[in-house]
């Protein structure tokens, strides 16, 4: 669980890092789907 909300905490800073967050938030996704669709597009990137 600890991992998971680093991983999230990480994914969020990562985008706002790349001004992407506001555009994300616009669109109404929360972190959570944020985090299963980017753990998602790694798993079928392999």
């Amino acid at each position: 669980m600890a991992y998971e909300k680093d991983y999230r905490k990480r994914i969020l800073n990562f985008y706002y890092g790349n001004g992407k967050t506001k555009t994300l938030l616009q669109f109404g996704i929360n972190s959570d789907t944020l985090y299963g669709w980017i753990k998602l597009k790694r798993e079928t990137r392999k």
